[in-house]
């Protein structure tokens, strides 16, 4: 048994179970769990990156997703084999310490709301981290055990054996331990004042404190629990099915994840972003009339790495990045009165990272839907009305690279090249293949009006007065057509 340990004045004096040098089981499991966690860990492949997110690190983003739960799971994951059995030799050795003084409940509570107040600092003061590990509690634990060795009415068993000196000597390696980059120093200070706070408030209650240490440990595997199926974990690896969405408005078409909608629109000026599995891609498209940096040297020297350029089709530039944890792929598509580009951001926690080509396809797969092409003509007309006729020409050259079926499309195009007064700029033949496309799509009288026209630009005149009659059938009223017919009819070949 415990030794009795007299309480404060008018508090009932109790005794506990004394544990012996072998017989602290509460340390042995925890130090179990956490060995049991990182094997979990192992299977899923979540040791870094993207895969320990999944499985509930702390993120820059817990209160925008509101993965609240990532507070406790994180508590229970390691970065590495190094950072484990660092963590869980300590939890074995300082716990076994606490448990012998403090009773086993007491020492898990001291634990886990060491854990918890270690990520919860973290997370308030430096939220821009991904942070993962038992270090909060093993703090907890490390104040617990000084403040049992120089405070005998906290005890309630025997006194730890280790020596003031050497505890202080522990706790000033690890605090200089904790201003190391790459060290969450936020989380052991929280999880040292949170551990002191409850070995304090602890001392009353005596054997209630069962109720609380099983509360919590059911609380921390739930919160992984949570994390895990949040975050697919089991097969997290595995690429999306992609599907078409409308994003911006309705303005594009891409072959995407499932993505949540959130445009937002000012003037021609589209920003489009979605999350496929917000642990995992990024996806964003941006729209402007303003020409962004275009070549790979300007990215990647504003990234700071290296730029692959990649194989996109005509109007599309696209290039890849290799990033800390995953890579980047942007597309710049110019259609000279606009730019479109997406960005598509993959993390992934495997070694090498080698794509497994639908994130690859993705930016291929965006364009413009007939809204947005016809955003675009707008915008080549508006161009074209204020004298810049060799932009508007431009635009819809390369809006027909991504769109060779826009019917109206191919019929401004073909007339603008038959009808320019610039010579330079007119082209009869192109004029009557872009013609031609539209009145295979649809031979209605103004598509076969601008045929007829082209026609005469390459000196067809029986094609076109054949080709503007039929425009005249299908529309008699239209006295334009009429004015047409006769000048064709009038004009020598």
């Amino acid at each position: 048994m415990f030794d009795a340990v007299q309480q404060d004045a008018g508090e009932e004096s109790e005794t506990a179970p004394e544990v012996g040098p072998s017989g602290t089981p509460a340390a042995a499991a925890l130090a179990a769990t956490l060995l049991a966690v990182y094997c979990l860990q192992l299977a899923f492949d979540a040791i870094e990156g993207t895969g320990l997110i999944r499985m509930g690190a702390t993120t820059p983003l817990i209160w925008d997703r509101g993965h609240i739960w990532t507070l406790a799971s994180s508590t229970l994951l390691h970065i590495g084999f190094f950072h484990l059995i660092c963590n869980a030799y300590f939890a074995w050795i300082v716990g076994r310490q606490v448990e012998r003084a403090a009773g086993p409940w007491r020492m898990l509570v001291v634990f886990f709301v060491g854990g918890l107040t270690g990520s919860t600092l973290s997370v308030l003061v430096s939220p821009d981290v991904v942070s993962a590990g038992a270090s909060g509690g093993n703090w907890g634990l490390m104040v617990a055990q000084l403040l049992l060795v120089t405070s005998e009415p906290l005890r309630r068993g025997e006194a730890p054996t280790e020596k003031v000196s050497s505890i202080l000597t522990l706790i000033v390696l690890n605090g200089a331990i904790s201003v190391l980059p790459g060290i969450n120093g936020l989380a052991h200070l929280g999880g040292g004042l949170g551990g002191a706070a409850v070995l304090v408030l602890s001392h009353w209650g005596g054997r209630f404190w069962a109720l609380p240490a099983v509360a919590l440990g059911l609380l921390h595997a739930a919160a992984l629990a949570m994390a895990i199926n949040a975050g697919d974990a089991w097969h997290w690896w595995e690429p999306p099915d992609l599907v078409d969405r409308e994003l911006l408005d309705g303005a594009v078409l891409a072959s995407v994840p499932d993505l949540p909608a959130g445009p937002k629109t000012q003037g021609v000026q589209m920003f489009g972003d979605g999350l496929w599995d917000a642990l995992t891609v990024e996806y964003r498209i941006y729209i402007s009339d303003e020409d962004p940096a275009a070549t790979g040297d300007v990215f990647a020297e504003s990234l700071g790495v290296p730029a692959v350029e990649q194989v996109c089709d005509e109007p599309c530039q696209s290039w890849l990045f290799e990033m800390p944890g995953g890579v980047m792929i942007t597309s710049v598509r110019d259609y000279e009165s606009i730019v479109m580009q997406t960005t598509v951001t993959v993390w992934t926690s495997r070694r090498p990272y080698i794509p497994s080509g639908w994130e690859m396809e993705i930016p291929s797969t965006v364009r413009f839907t007939q809204a947005g092409v016809d955003m675009v003509r707008l915008l080549a007309t508006e161009a074209e009305e204020a004298g810049d006729a060799a932009v508007a020409s431009r635009t819809r050259e390369q809006l027909l690279l991504d769109h060779p079926d826009a019917k109206d499309l191919l019929n401004e195009q073909a007339w603008l090249l038959a009808t320019a007064t610039d010579d330079a700029r007119r082209d009869g033949a192109r004029a009557v293949e872009l013609a031609k496309r539209a009145v295979a799509q649809d031979d209605s009288a103004p598509y076969l009006d601008t045929l007829a026209t082209a026609y005469v630009e390459v000196g067809d005149l029986d094609l076109a007065i054949a080709t503007q009659r039929r425009a005249m059938e299908l529309d008699p009223e239209n006295p334009r057509f009429k004015e047409r017919l006769e000048l064709f009819e009038s004009l020598e070949p």
